[in-house]
């Protein structure tokens, strides 16, 4: 019953947009923050920064003739458009699912929280509590979020 309601609540919430966070309940935001750097540690290894240069196509655009209402008209050229280099990481999105599946195999749930409207206080913990219908996340600068339940 208890995971039926973790869940419910879960999904009810991952639909608003907000803070996506790593959450399992009664853990400290220490051990998180740590099992979060190992974890990234692991994926980084194991799928390394991989860059490729690519570059955006080139399309021609063909000119145009323009006419007023006299009958008067200018030739507009054409032009190309396109053509930067960019890079990409080849390994992202194999590192971003290693990330996710080591948190998962720690016991932590990936779930989207709404921001804390910071209007009333707010119960701050270092344990991340249970999620009810008021569960809100607080971002932190360059910090995994904190997960509240507002008083």
């Amino acid at each position: 019953m208890r995971i039926g309601i973790v869940g419910a609540v879960v999904l009810g919430l991952s639909g608003c947009a907000g803070v996506q966070t790593y959450y399992a309940e009664g853990v400290s935001l220490a051990t998180r923050d740590r099992d979060i750097a190992l974890c990234e540690r692991a994926a980084v290894q194991d799928f390394p920064v991989e860059q490729a240069i690519r570059t955006r196509p080139r399309v021609f655009h063909p000119g145009r003739q323009i006419c007023d209402a006299e009958g008067r008209c200018v030739l507009e050229p054409g032009h190309w458009t396109g053509g930067e280099i960019y890079t990409v990481d080849l390994n992202r999105d194999a590192r971003a699912r290693a990330v996710v599946g080591c948190m998962g195999g720690r016991g932590y749930t990936l779930i989207s929280l709404p921001s804390c409207n910071l209007d009333g206080p707010v119960a701050a913990s270092t344990v991340m509590p249970r999620l009810t219908e008021g569960t809100c996340a607080i971002s932190r600068r360059g910090a995994t979020p904190y997960i509240v339940n507002p008083s």
